[in-house]
C-alpha cells in the first residue's frame, strides 16, 4: 500500500461498526497472528485499520483489504 493511499484511507470510516461480532478468516503478514476462526468484537478503527478485542483476551488490529473476517449475525 502506497503511503498516500494508507492516509487517505485513515478519514474513511471504519468497515465494521463498534459493537460488531466477527469471525477471522485470514490474517497476513503478523508474525503473532491470532488463529483463523477466532471470535472478537470490533472496538473502533477507520479505513486503514480496525481494532477488536479477541474472545481469546488480545487485543490485534485487523488491516481492511489485507486481513478477512465475517460478521456474526
Amino acid at each position: 500500500m502506497k503511503q498516500k493511499d494508507f492516509f487517505d484511507r485513515l478519514r474513511e470510516p471504519c468497515p465494521c461498526e463498534v459493537g460488531t461480532r466477527i469471525r477471522l478468516t485470514r490474517m497476513n503478514n503478523d508474525p503473532d497472528p491470532i488463529p483463523v476462526g477466532s471470535e472478537g468484537t470490533v472496538t473502533g478503527g477507520n479505513g486503514s485499520q480496525m481494532y477488536v478485542d479477541w474472545d481469546c483476551g488480545r487485543s490485534l488490529i485487523l488491516i481492511p483489504g489485507e486481513d478477512r473476517w465475517t460478521v456474526i449475525r
